[in-house]
């Protein structure tokens, strides 16, 4: 079992190097991960832990096969992290087609194992990171603007009020028709100028 306030908490950091630690107990047995998705709350979250179980994924297959991971600043991981940077794809623009993974390809299919394995392993990074700021960015919005059952009392409240002031009809008087306060007042001022 691992710790599950780490996943609940965002501490990825810490799940991935328990697992890890799990993992190296393991020495050459298979070691199997089951998400018990109900629990993580949210989809970020799920995400986030399905993509950390899948890059120790790589990272024991490397292991396994005696092969090396690049560090960060290794010549090939950089060529991996530039073919984004060189070709970005607009997905705000639905009309941009672009087939990514045509520009990892190469890494992918083209080499072997080694960079195969690697090239996903910088993939799944840039995933996570990405992820990590999108979901800093909700946590940002959701303290600013509350979450959707506050944001729907809040138009629920506001078409209430327009509704009353849209009901609320003015006599030529000023009296609001309608209103309990003052309404023998308003109906004498009312009879009055008729």
């Amino acid at each position: 079992m691992i710790t599950r306030s780490h996943v609940l908490t965002g501490n990825y950091e810490a799940l991935y190097h328990e697992v890890k630690a799990l993992r190296a107990a393991c020495g050459d047995a298979h070691m199997k991960a089951i998400l018990a998705t109900g629990e993580l709350a949210t989809l970020g979250n799920v995400a986030r832990a399905s993509l950390d179980e899948l890059l120790l994924d790589y990272e024991d297959f490397l292991r396994q096969r005696g092969l090396p991971q690049w560090d960060k600043d290794d010549p090939q991981a950089r060529a991996v992290r530039a073919v984004g940077k060189v070709n970005p794809t607009d997905q705000s623009d639905r009309t941009d087609r672009t087939d990514a993974y045509t520009r990892y390809r190469r890494f992918i299919e083209e080499g072997d194992a080694e960079t195969a394995a690697n090239t996903l392993i910088c993939l799944i990074h840039q995933a996570n990171y990405l992820l990590d700021r999108q979901i800093a960015a909700l946590e940002k919005e959701f303290i600013h603007e509350g979450g959707y059952s506050e944001r729907l009392a809040a138009a629920r409240l506001e078409a209430r009020r327009r509704k009353q002031t849209d009901q609320t009809e003015r006599s030529p008087t000023g009296c609001q028709i309608g209103t309990r306060v003052g309404r023998s007042r308003c109906a004498s001022l009312i009879s009055r100028t008729r």
